[in-house]
């Protein structure tokens, strides 16, 4: 339901609330603030060309769906035990300061790469580079993600069938993204998630990037809140395509390895004046 300016909850603990704000749908959080990093923060349902009022609705609501249902998927991956202990791989962000050019695109130099501090919003052509390191004696199959504003899951890493296998000690490649020119008319707050798979010598990769397919979530069991976490491997069983070979390969056959998950807050601001 909702009322102009008042988020009417109809559960006790909504992992989303809509508000009327300005003639449009806004999405808050529980607490039913809009807009809490700035004008224009929050997410609003907008129809896109060729879509009306319902199309824009239900794309949004399947979106934000989805995004939550991974993450419990990835939450019920982790045991309890492994949130006190150290992650067995490191994750380090920098970043550096793009420049927007006459034309509207972005310099092809940026300046030089600087450590992140995730209160500090990143701007149109400004880059950011993600490093991972395997810091364990054991094998780890590794997975990012990335949750934009609107509630869209995009896989980042591996990409193109690269081997995302990490032997003791070893880094992964610079994983780098940008903001786009043109990209953050409004403040955004989105997300950098992690995922790291224990595994062992001649196992199959396990790519984890079909989390971010919604069709192939819908086609998974269903989960409750107080699923054990053997059916959260059955929904990755249900969304790893034996098809795909390795990249993708099914965990059915795998031991149920200690998995990590650690996300990455990016602040996104507009331009100034914007």
């Amino acid at each position: 339901m909702v009322a102009a300016g008042i988020a009417i909850e109809d559960t006790t603990r909504p992992d989303l609330v809509p508000v009327l704000a300005g003639g449009a749908v806004a999405l808050t959080g529980a607490d039913g603030v809009v807009d809490a990093d700035g004008p224009g923060a929050s997410p609003r349902i907008a129809a896109r060309p060729g879509e009306d009022a319902l199309a824009a609705t239900l794309r949004m609501i399947e979106a934000a769906a989805h995004s939550l249902r991974v993450r419990a998927v990835l939450d019920g991956m982790t045991g309890a035990a492994a949130r006190f202990m150290a992650p067995p791989v490191t994750v380090g962000l920098t970043r550096a300061a793009g420049r927007l050019q006459a034309d509207g695109t972005c310099a092809t130099e940026t300046g030089p790469h600087l450590p992140h501090d995730p209160a500090h919003p990143l701007g149109e052509c400004d880059e950011l580079r993600l490093s991972v390191t395997n810091r364990s004696p054991r094998l780890q199959d590794l997975t990012v993600l990335y949750l934009d504003r609107d509630f869209v899951l995009s896989p980042v890493w591996p990409q193109d069938g690269r081997w995302n296998r990490l032997e003791p000690g070893q880094a992964a490649p610079p994983i780098e993204l940008w903001v786009p020119p043109g990209s953050t008319p409004t403040p955004k707050r989105e997300e950098l998630i992690v995922v790291a798979l224990q595994t062992e010598p001649g196992a199959p990769r396990a790519d984890l990037s079909a989390l971010a397919t919604p069709a192939g979530l819908r086609a998974a069991p269903a989960l409750a809140e107080d699923a054990a976490q053997a059916g959260f491997w059955a929904t990755l069983d249900a969304l790893m395509s034996p098809e795909a070979g390795t990249r993708s390969a099914t965990l059915a056959g795998a031991a149920r390895s200690p998995v990590t998950v650690m996300r990455q807050p990016v602040r996104l601001a507009p331009p100034p004046g914007g």
